[in-house]
């Protein structure tokens, strides 16, 4: 279990984690009743951005693609000030180059995605079709809910409607995990709502 692991500070040991267990990611950042729900470990796009987890969901007229950098789970979010730490500034810096390299190579970045998809889940045939919606988000996974105050949860909420960036905590990917299991013993589908 994910939570389990929390207590190392070692990135790699949650990235691995995760990717053996990406119904985790999807349940979290994807959209479990849309048609394509993909998850990419580790995708570079350019020649110097790597994101560690790309959730690449698909319906109809519109596709989804969220950006997920980890950060290590015993990292603190805010400073004793309030301020970010010097860890979150770090990977707000980082998703904001990668939105920025995005916007001005946005063709290059479909056709890396498309590629890493198809390598990936050789039976996606579908071309990425450019009259869809292509929309961008990004997420930081960071530290643990219980260091946050209720100043630094409105904080992070003015950040994502400023500018949809999502500070999530390992909290949440771990109440998802446990009731990922909990629906599974009942012999049920996960459902988010």
């Amino acid at each position: 279990m994910l939570n389990e692991l929390l207590n190392n500070n070692r990135e790699e040991i949650l990235q691995q984690y995760l990717e053996k267990n990406e119904k985790i990611l999807i349940a979290t950042f994807g959209q479990p009743e849309w048609t394509y729900n993909l998850v990419l470990p580790k995708f570079k796009f350019g020649s110097d951005y790597i994101s560690d987890f790309v959730v690449f969901t698909g319906q109809s007229y519109s596709y989804w693609i969220k950006l997920i950098e980890l950060e290590p789970s015993t990292s603190p979010i805010f400073t004793k000030r309030g301020d970010y730490s010097e860890r979150l500034n770090h990977a707000i810096k980082q998703v904001d180059e990668w939105s920025d390299w995005i916007r001005r190579n946005e063709t290059y970045f479909r056709n890396c995605l498309q590629k890493n998809l198809k390598k990936k889940y050789p039976s996606f045939d579908e071309e990425l079709d450019y009259t869809r919606r292509f929309i961008v988000k990004s997420s930081i996974v960071i530290g643990r809910r219980s260091t946050l105050t209720d100043e630094n949860n409105i904080r992070r909420t003015q950040e994502y409607e400023k500018s949809n960036l999502d500070i999530v905590t390992y909290d949440r990917l771990v109440d998802i995990e446990r009731r990922i299991c909990e629906a599974e013993k009942e012999g049920k589908r996960f459902s988010r709502f």
